[in-house]
């Protein structure tokens, strides 16, 4: 890292977020590292979010307000049109309906430090606010393609290199979900270097009006369509070994089940793609267990799966 505090640049899409804007940017301000600055940009808000982001900015000359004046709307627009504003090296987007936990920068640069090196993606653990709080946790992998599919983070838990997202051309502004995926899919194929914050550093809120809860049906399709592509691009590549295909193999099979429960024709078609011919076999693990495997191999994939839909399994 050269420089010695590295300006971070803070990206808050919103929109209509009045109730939890102001706590997202105070997590900013609360930061023990204070070389950043906090781009707010508004979505076409209805609620009295506008206000406040230009309240917030008047209060600070490090905060900077705008709104899209451009189209597509949504989150990646917003994000892009931060970007396009951003002075720092390192890159933080930041949900207006979460929290950054105050040693995150300081802690996160700390890690780049040490790694000795150019760090291109940190993923990192974070808090889940939900009825209960809960940790989800991030495993740093040897092989970062063997990440993709165990750990990626999320978006206000991570932090990014300006000059990746520079060369990988932003955010997608097209895609409906699996946006930040998309995004560090593309890093890593531009030989992105990852590494993991085990630490939680940000706090996620699930809101039953959030986009991927109200249409989470659409988009596990296409959070499964879109695994399916980068499965099919470390194959193709050859970039796991034999032990890590099998694990991924694993996971792939865990998403195609999943899928079924969501369409059933886009199940039975990922399944006659990846297991009809033998690609991948389910083995026990902590998803599949022997009674399952027992009737997958007597009654088959299909009616395996509706006898344990039928049974709430």
């Amino acid at each position: 890292m050269n420089d010695i505090k590295p300006l971070i640049s803070v990206i808050i899409p919103v929109f209509n977020r009045e109730k939890y804007l102001s706590d997202a940017i105070q997590s900013v301000l609360d930061q023990t590292y204070e070389n950043w600055e906090l781009i707010i940009v508004d979505d076409g808000s209805v609620d009295d979010s506008i206000e406040i982001g230009k309240e917030w900015a008047s209060k600070d000359e490090r905060i900077q307000f705008f709104q899209r004046e451009r189209e597509p709307k949504g989150a990646p627009t917003a994000r892009n049109i931060g970007l396009a504003h951003a002075k720092g090296t390192y890159l933080q987007f930041l949900d207006s309906d979460d929290m950054l936990l105050p040693d995150k920068f300081e802690r996160q640069l700390d890690l780049i430090i040490k790694t000795g090196g150019q760090v291109d993606i940190i993923h990192g653990a974070y808090l889940k606010l939900a009825e209960e709080i809960s940790e989800v946790k991030v495993q740093q992998c040897e092989n970062k393609w063997l990440q993709f599919f165990f750990g990626l983070g999320i978006t206000s838990s991570n932090l990014f290199s300006k000059k990746m997202l520079d060369e990988v051309g932003g955010w997608d502004e097209t895609k409906k979900s699996s946006q930040e995926p998309d995004l560090m899919f593309r890093m890593y194929k531009k030989g992105a270097h990852a590494i993991c914050d085990q630490v939680p550093s940000a706090k996620i809120q699930v809101l039953s009006d959030g986009i991927t809860k109200s249409n989470k049906g659409a988009n596990y399709i296409r959070f499964a369509e879109f695994m399916f592509e980068v499965y099919d691009y470390v194959i193709s590549h050859a970039l796991l070994s034999k032990m890590e295909l099998f694990v991924v193999d694993q996971k792939i099979f865990h998403i195609i089940r999943h899928l079924f429960r969501v369409d059933e024709k886009l199940g039975e078609r990922a399944f006659n793609k990846f297991c009809e011919q033998g690609q991948i076999t389910p083995s026990f693990n902590w998803n599949i267990s022997k009674i399952y495997l027992a009737m997958y191999k007597a009654l088959g994939f299909k009616n395996t799966e509706k006898i344990y839909l039928s049974l709430g399994k």
